[in-house]
């Protein structure tokens, strides 16, 4: 038995590059009739023809339960205390609650970003100020 190297490969080494699959072609050409007769198959109790018609329908995609509760409070941390309350009672489900909670933890992030963009900006335009008001008293006012 010959081993495969670089000088002893095959003649033919598979499809030629950007060649197109016969089978895609064919399948192209008669997909509808094929999914058709697969469809007839089906409808007559052929469980193998179902299984492939189901194949080729997408799959639903999950989705969480809806919820409709009050959530009271104003205060985030109220807000979470009541949702951990909603979930000790059963009103939604222990996996809608952390996404709640993680909901409100984003928002708590988002608010505290915020915050100290805000708080940057006022320390900025005081540091400035100074800044003017010192060049001012060293140059005798003569400054603008």
């Amino acid at each position: 038995m010959s081993k495969f190297s670089v000088d002893n490969q095959p003649a033919k080494r598979g499809r030629p590059v950007g060649a197109k699959s016969k089978r895609l072609s064919s399948f192209r050409a008669n997909g509808n009739k094929l999914l058709d007769s697969l469809m007839e198959r089906s409808n007559n109790g052929d469980d193998e023809a179902a299984k492939m018609v189901l194949s080729f329908m997408p799959k639903p995609k999950a989705e969480q339960e809806k919820v409709n509760f009050e959530i009271k409070g104003d205060s985030l941390i109220t807000k979470a205390e009541c949702i951990v309350d909603s979930i000790a009672t059963g009103v939604i489900s222990a996996d809608v609650g952390c996404q709640l909670i993680s909901s409100i933890s984003a928002m708590a992030r988002i608010i505290e970003l915020t915050e100290i963009i805000e708080r940057l900006d006022m320390l900025e335009n005081t540091t400035v100020n100074v800044q003017n008001t010192l060049a001012d008293r060293l140059t005798g006012g003569s400054r603008r």
